[in-house]
C-alpha cells in the first residue's frame, strides 16, 4: 500500500484503511492504536485516532484509504501530539 521508506502505520476501519505515516525518513516507527481492526465508527461522528511513537520528530500524515485506494487526506500533525480528532463526514459512506 506505500512505498514510502519510512515507518508507517496503517488500520483498518471496515473498508477503510487509516495510514499513518512520519514525514522524516528514519528508523523509527509509530503504531496506530486506534482505530483498531475491530472499531466501528459511524459518519458523522467524531472519533480520535490515536498512535504511540518511538524516535519520531516532526509531523505525522493521516490518509484516509478506502478497499487501498486513497481516499483523501484528513491531517498534517505533529508527531507529538499522539492524537487526532476526526469528524466523519456524514456522506463518507459505507467501508466495504
Amino acid at each position: 500500500m506505500c512505498c514510502w521508506r519510512r515507518a508507517v502505520a496503517v488500520a483498518f476501519l471496515g473498508g477503510f484503511g487509516v495510514l499513518a505515516h512520519p514525514s522524516a525518513a528514519g528508523a523509527a516507527f509509530i503504531v496506530v492504536t486506534s482505530p483498531t481492526s475491530t472499531s466501528v465508527w459511524d459518519a458523522g461522528t467524531t472519533h480520535n485516532i490515536t498512535w504511540s511513537d518511538s524516535g519520531v520528530v516532526g509531523y505525522v500524515f493521516i490518509d484516509l484509504y478506502q478497499a487501498g485506494v486513497f481516499r483523501q487526506d484528513l491531517a498534517y500533525v505533529p508527531v507529538s501530539d499522539r492524537t487526532y480528532s476526526w469528524d466523519i463526514c456524514e456522506y463518507i459512506g459505507d467501508g466495504n
